[in-house]
């Protein structure tokens, strides 16, 4: 009995983050991220463009937010803009930092894993509307971003979606059933360059021990709506020891053994996958 008792408050913290996700929070490292994997788009791909201004907020501390900022409707004339993909250091908010070795923030308060710091702690909060099409309706839809710094968090229509912990790599977070509409929606972001994720010293949240890094904060990469499944989503390769034979690896089940060729090792295939034709 003492066992289970344990375990579940052992639970406690990962269930309060669900309800109430803030950008210092250090046991939510993902919520509804979908599997990494390779990053492109196909001509039967839905998508729909988030890119371009965004009504935008920006504080230096976690203390500085505005509160409230996911309901539907917040009024959020007095916000300033920011231009998606953008870094905020170069559009007049904060200044980016220039680390050799160590962290950013040496100097201006002591580094205590696993505490977030709520000083030089900056977060950016993006508010935007879109129209989605009758056509996406009933569809699983994800919002992918090429790059972000570093923990993001997403409501939809006044609820909490999604989050991820990270740095510049592309990521896609499934949006759940039932809280896209046809018509107008409200999507708001919060993105913050914490160090939640990074006291091991890796070029993580802005920070390296190893060459030189430029720390910044916001979206740099594309952000968009997609079909989360349509055809072919993932694929990948992986060769042999000799080199002369590869596995093609297609929406993570389908596999395909191919020998190469004596001359270039050139060979093409024709399959169909999840009603698509792909060539290879």
């Amino acid at each position: 009995m003492k066992k289970i008792i344990l375990m579940a408050l052992s639970l406690l913290p990962l269930a309060a983050t669900a309800k109430n996700p803030t950008s210092t929070d250090v046991w939510l490292f993902e919520e509804n991220r979908m599997p990494m994997r390779a990053t492109f788009v196909t001509d039967q791909q839905k998508t729909l463009s988030l890119n371009g201004v965004w009504k935008f907020h920006w504080s230096e501390t976690p203390a500085g937010r505005a509160a409230g900022f996911e309901a539907v409707g917040f009024d959020d004339s007095s916000w300033g803009t920011m231009p998606v993909p953008g870094m905020w250091e170069l559009n007049g908010f904060g200044d980016p930092v220039y680390v050799n070795v160590g962290y950013p923030w040496r100097g201006h308060f002591a580094t205590n894993p696993p505490a977030v710091p709520t000083e030089g702690n900056h977060v950016g909060q993006y508010r935007r509307t879109f129209t989605l099409a009758k056509d996406w309706a009933g569809r699983q839809v994800c919002l992918h971003i090429g790059s972000a710094t570093s923990n993001v968090r997403v409501w939809v229509n006044g609820r909490f979606a999604a989050a991820r912990e990270g740095f510049s790599t592309p990521f896609e977070l499934a949006v759940p059933d039932g809280f896209l509409r046809r018509g107008d929606n409200e999507i708001v972001l919060s993105v913050s360059n914490d160090p939640c994720t990074g006291y091991n010293g890796q070029p993580v949240s802005g920070m390296t021990t190893r060459g030189p890094h430029v720390s910044t904060g916001g979206i740099e990469g594309r952000c968009e709506l997609r079909f989360a499944k349509n055809g072919l989503s993932n694929v990948y390769v992986t060769t042999a020891k000799d080199l002369k034979t590869f596995t093609v690896h297609l929406n993570n089940g389908r596999v395909k053994r191919v020998g190469g060729g004596k001359n270039d090792g050139r060979v093409e295939h024709v399959e169909r996958v999840d009603g698509l034709t792909v060539s290879y």
